[in-house]
């Protein structure tokens, strides 16, 4: 017997993002493969009904502006359960990071997830 997988296409993103940019729905899912850092003054917009899903203790930081609404955040794993993936964190002690994040699932349970 011949199993078929049906592939999905989506856009890996890690590390450094230091431009203006938009996740938008054609490149939808993107998987977080590697943490990712928003440099400061940087904005990135992710349309609504974009997916994001993080591999394993992979986290978000957010130094630049990040505008999310409507986006859901998950794990990337087939059977996401909290605390499969990091967090996402905004600002730090000099900055602070703006997000609107409604949708956020199985990532520590020390922050805000469903």
């Amino acid at each position: 017997m011949i199993w078929g997988m049906q592939t999905m296409l989506a856009t890996d993103v890690s590390g450094i993002i230091s431009t203006d940019s938009t996740w938008n729905l054609a490149g939808s899912p993107y998987i977080v493969t590697s943490s990712v850092y928003y440099k400061p003054g940087y904005y990135t917009y992710i349309e609504a009904g974009v997916e994001v899903k993080f591999d394993d203790n992979q986290i978000m930081y957010v130094k630049g502006t990040l505008t999310a609404s409507g986006v859901t955040f998950t794990s990337n794993n087939a059977i996401s359960a909290p605390g499969n993936w990091g967090y996402i964190q905004t600002g730090d002690d000099t900055y602070s990071g703006t997000t609107n994040l409604q949708t956020v699932r199985s990532c520590m349970p020390a922050f805000l997830c469903l």
